[in-house]
């Protein structure tokens, strides 16, 4: 029997999904459009030309959180006949980059920009008046242009344009709705990478607060006075302006606005209405009164409109056919799968994104929005890395990244305690066990910006953070009786997947390039640099972020290329061991104690062993991994975190995703889910659930543990215990303001 030690140490409090920004691209190097929304304003942009990568669409969306994260997730091969690699549909989207930013810029809007060579650039607009680019191939955002406004920018929109054609004397546009009332217009040309300031027109006397572009030469603006403004780039004058409020007396801020093919105006305010305007004249052609509460964004998608806000639910309109032929619109449904304000909208390549203050990430197929329920595509956003380091006797040191301080704890383990082991060996499952001391704070390392990555040595004496600007090294000694940590060394470098090796000589780490560094441990002296192939031309200019794991007798590094390929390096030879193809991205990786066996998790929840000797598949462990898979479909989230432990006779392998646990013996032979009339259940859902339950049972191998809080990290302590980290949802989402309170009658 097993003792898991349970702590809720960790103070974890990831932020709000702000702002969108999506592409759609086409098979064959042909258009590749944006589309969706910019935080609280939506609609069609301009399109550009670019080619997908080889053979495939380039369907990206960048995500922007209250942290001034930035992450940017892409569309991935489906399953399907003559595709063995292809992933389901609830696994289609795959986070291939995390910028960490700068706590003081958050996006407050996105959009993606034609750069030289036609790859794409993100561009953010920040409330501070900044007009930045994401850098995601160094990982920073840096500033854009000179000719910053110097107010708060709410939306922002851009066209490109084809080879020889120009709007204001440039090929690529940037329309910004700023919070003194002007709408201000950036462009650039073929070769530049600055935008410069080439108009400006006349202030309103309110704030504008969103903003759609139509047909690279048309915007729409809406301002918190409740008007909308139309306006002809070309000729720089404004075409019509509409009045948004019902009322004379009633104060109206047009939250959101788009632009539908025909060139009709959709707009959504603070009144809680979603109304149609007509493209030419500015008249009103519908007016919905969905939402108890404003109206943050609003999208389209050809016959179809969504739109949410402040009460978490998010409606469908559709365009059908009525009576005499006559086109008309009406609302067709809804859903409510966020449990506070959403505050984003995008669509890209058929499929609908929603984000919002449950810092929760949903995709629904916007053909049977109605028909099919959405799809998790990240349930909880910015979970801390968290690693765990052994010291003498019942003593561990965790390290805690949070975003931008390293926390060290203590942790006591009861393989040392008699009276606890009496009790795993005498005790019911289930029984608590008392621990002599609580989780201890013992020191917190502070970052000037947002840390990349960070790792503790093995012994627990060093400890190695990498930020936006350098690769920090501290010792870790007793003073006193306490904790101190003294900072060795600094150097100019970003390294990711930082590790120490356990023989606590190296540090091993993947740069921007993601070339594997070998550093020394000591005074951070380059000793070795793995080369990897180069990537193919594609129009993303930057990496993909990768994994990496170190084996425990310092002789093997694994890091993956793409995540689809594992790359092997001898560490005492300073070369390439060997290479490991893959059918499914990879989401975790770990090599067994004293072995150099390679764990390899998937996105599709599948752990195969490999030799890393000779980087083949141990085929006696291949059932394992297949029932592991099946098991892991009662709890959903790709695998984070894997452990390993060895007994007598047994492989013991710990895993977990964000909302549970696995158990398996590698081992021991596997049992199947088969009880009492098991196989005749006249519902899906019981079977479902009926399969949950025998799948938690004690004896069972593979085991499944699901639990209600969600779980950061997992690991084995020692031979008899381990130990989770989780969190309360309540508890992680205490700062975000609290959802809209619907009253129900009968209650007060």
């Amino acid at each position: 029997m097993l003792a898991l030690h349970r702590s809720r140490c960790v103070d974890w409090r990831p932020k709000p999904i702000v702002a969108f920004a999506a592409t759609a691209g086409t098979v064959g190097g042909k258009a590749l459009e944006k589309e969706g929304s910019k935080g609280v304003s939506g609609g069609e942009v301009g399109t550009s030309e670019g080619d997908a990568t080889a053979g495939g669409d380039l369907s990206l969306l960048a995500v922007a959180r209250g942290s001034g994260r930035i992450e940017v997730w892409k569309k991935m091969p489906r399953s399907g006949k003559g595709s063995p690699g292809g992933l389901s549909e609830k696994n289609a989207w795959q986070k291939i980059k995390d910028v960490p930013g700068l706590r003081s810029v958050v996006c407050k809007c996105l959009t993606w920009v034609r750069g030289e060579g036609k790859t794409l650039r993100l561009i953010g607009g920040t409330l501070e008046g900044n007009l930045v680019e994401i850098d995601l191939s160094e990982k920073k955002p840096r500033k854009l242009t000179v000719d910053a406004p110097g107010c708060g920018i709410w939306s922002i929109d851009s066209a490109d344009y084809e080879e020889g054609s120009e709007v204001l004397g440039c090929t690529s546009l940037i329309a910004c709705a700023c919070d003194d009332g002007a709408l201000r217009v950036f462009g650039t040309k073929v070769g530049e990478s600055d935008f410069k300031l080439v108009q400006t027109y006349p202030k309103a006397d309110c704030r504008l607060l969103s903003l759609a572009m139509h047909k690279g030469r048309y915007v729409v603006v809406g301002g918190s006075d409740g008007y909308l403004s139309y306006w002809d780039l070309e000729q720089q004058k404004e075409l019509f302006s509409i009045n948004g409020k019902f009322q004379r007396n009633l104060d109206v801020s047009i939250w959101s606005v788009a632009v539908l093919d025909n060139g009709d105006i959709v707009s959504g305010d603070s009144a809680g209405s979603v109304r149609i305007w007509d493209g030419k004249f500015g008249s009103m052609l519908k007016n919905f009164a969905l939402h108890k509460r404003d109206v943050l964004c609003v999208v389209s998608c050809k016959d179809k409109i969504f739109s949410s806000g402040v009460d978490g639910q998010i409606n469908l309109l559709t365009n059908e056919q009525k009576g005499g032929g006559v086109q008309q619109w009406g609302f067709k449904g809804k859903k409510r799968p966020h449990s506070h304000d959403v505050m984003a909208l995008a669509m890209s390549s058929g499929t609908l994104f929603s984000g919002g203050n449950d810092t929760r990430l949903m995709s629904y197929d916007a053909q049977s929005f109605l028909e099919r329920h959405p799809v998790n595509v990240q349930a909880y956003g910015e979970v801390p890395h968290i690693q765990l380091a052994s010291k003498k006797g019942s003593l561990s040191y965790m390290l805690c990244q949070q975003l931008d301080a390293v926390e060290l704890w203590e942790i006591h383990t009861v393989d040392q305690d008699s009276s606890a082991k009496a009790k795993l060996v005498k005790g019911k499952e289930g029984q608590p066990l008392e621990t002599k001391t609580c989780p201890k704070l013992l020191a917190v390392l502070s970052s000037g910006s947002n840390i990349f990555s960070s790792s503790m040595s093995p012994d627990g004496r060093l400890v190695a953070y990498s930020n936006m600007t350098s690769l920090h090294l501290y010792s870790v000694f007793d003073q006193h009786g306490k904790l101190a940590v003294q900072k060795i060394k600094s150097v100019p470098i970003q390294l990711q997947n930082i590790q120490f090796t356990p023989n606590n000589k190296c540090v091993v780490g993947t740069n921007l390039k993601n070339e594997v560094c070998v550093y020394e441990s000591d005074d951070l002296k380059e000793l070795h640099v793995f080369e990897q192939a180069p990537a193919s031309a594609h129009h993303f200019p930057a990496q993909t972020d990768e994994l990496l794991s170190v084996s425990p007798n310092s002789e093997f590094v694994a890091v993956t290329s793409k995540r689809r390929v594992v790359l092997v390096f001898n560490l005492l030879k300073s070369s390439l061991q060997g290479v490991i193809k893959l059918d499914h991205s990879a989401s975790s990786l770990c090599f067994e104690t004293d072995t150099s066996l390679l764990l390899i998790g998937t996105v599709e929840q599948q752990v195969m062993f490999y030799d890393a000797s000779s980087c083949t598949l141990c085929d006696q462990y291949v059932a394992h991994g297949q029932q592991v898979a099946r098991r892991l479909k009662f709890i959903s989230g790709s695998i984070k975190n894997m452990s390993c432990l060895k007994g007598e006779g047994d492989k013991f392998v710990l895993l977990n995703t964000v909302r549970g646990l696995c158990f398996v013996n590698f081992g021991k032979p596997t049992k199947e889910l088969k009880g009492k009339g098991s196989s005749q259940h006249p519902k899906k859902r019981s079977r479902v659930g009926y399969g949950l339950q025998l799948a938690a049972q004690e004896g069972q191998n593979p085991r499944i543990l699901p639990l209600e809080d969600p779980c950061l990290f997992a690991t084995f302590l020692g031979e008899r215990s381990a130990l989770i980290v989780e969190c309360p949802w309540l508890k992680a989402l205490r700062d975000i303001p609290k959802p809209l309170h619907r009253k129900i009658y009968g209650m007060a």
